[in-house]
């Protein structure tokens, strides 16, 4: 999906990452990131948007009305999701890497569903 954040002075910044689910907790997409990345200092200020590159049925999900933060998980607590999830991720890693990862939630409190043939929003309840 593609993040957009903003920095303490509005400048936005858009970025490709890769993002997992975790079984059981609906809503909400976890990723990791380097604690030196730049990102960082920007998703703690919270101002985030989404948006996933179309699917093969040229589906996307956009959303800005969500809640970024850090999660007290490690980069092992969700390498076994990352495996199934998103192919090659791991091994793309060091050992190092992986223990230097902060992992971010991004929690989803509405959603928009865009296709070529129509659009619809979605609320999720708290």
């Amino acid at each position: 999906m593609v993040l957009s954040t903003a920095n303490n002075l509005g400048q936005p910044s858009s970025r490709q990452i890769n993002f997992v689910t975790l079984d059981g907790i609906p809503n909400v997409w976890y990723f990791g990131t380097d604690p030196e990345a730049p990102k960082v200092s920007e998703l703690d200020l919270g101002r985030a948007a989404i948006f996933t590159l179309p699917t093969s049925e040229e589906l996307r999900i956009t959303s800005n009305r969500l809640k970024v933060y850090r999660t007290q998980y490690r980069f092992s607590d969700i390498a076994e999701a990352y495996q199934k999830q998103v192919p090659g991720y791991v091994e793309s890693l060091s050992k190092e890497e992986q223990e230097k990862e902060i992992i971010f939630a991004i929690e989803l409190k509405s959603a928009r569903i865009d296709s070529r043939f129509q659009n619809k929003g979605l609320t999720f309840s708290e």
